[in-house]
């Protein structure tokens, strides 16, 4: 097993469910722990504060076009592949981590590679819980919080998210 998974139920919960589902390691891989820092901290200098989670927070500010949707029935997460302009193109899937040794920095986050129609079909088997796709070129961000809402960021994905509240 590899030694940062010893720290993540969570990570181990998500690998589980992708193989479960047939999903090979090169849809949806975990990425290195020694590679988050650095892709952590350049989402959160890209994004700025639209990154308003229960875990991830930032007073950075951001012009970037944001728009959102409240989904009652907690069906958000069937909207990712419809949201990302190429679901099988390889994107950064960050989430929060249920089983962080240390909740503060990059132990709270936990970072995977994957397709957005993978991502799709894991959240869709597992429990509730925050995360974000992030454009590899850091163009577009799509989350869905604690809330039950789907948000959009950046002009690619913002203007394909419907009825916005």
């Amino acid at each position: 097993m590899v030694q940062h998974l010893k720290e993540s139920s969570h990570a181990k919960h998500l690998l589980e469910c992708a193989r479960e589902l047939g999903l090979p390691e090169d849809v949806f891989h975990l990425v290195p722990r020694r590679e988050w820092p650095e892709l952590l901290s350049a989402i959160e200098s890209r994004f700025g504060d639209n990154l308003s989670f229960l875990w991830w927070h930032s007073n950075i500010p951001s012009s970037m076009p944001r728009k959102s949707k409240h989904i009652d029935d907690q069906t958000g997460f069937q909207m990712i592949s419809h949201l990302v302009p190429e679901p099988l193109e390889p994107i950064w899937f960050v989430c929060e981590n249920w089983g962080a040794v240390e909740p503060r920095g990059c132990d709270r986050m936990i970072v995977f590679e994957a397709t957005a129609i993978a991502i799709e079909q894991v959240v869709g088997e597992s429990y509730g819980f925050e995360y974000v796709l992030v454009s590899k070129d850091l163009d577009w961000m799509i989350g869905e919080n604690h809330h039950d809402v789907v948000f959009a960021v950046g002009t690619l994905v913002a203007n394909r998210l419907p009825m916005t509240e």
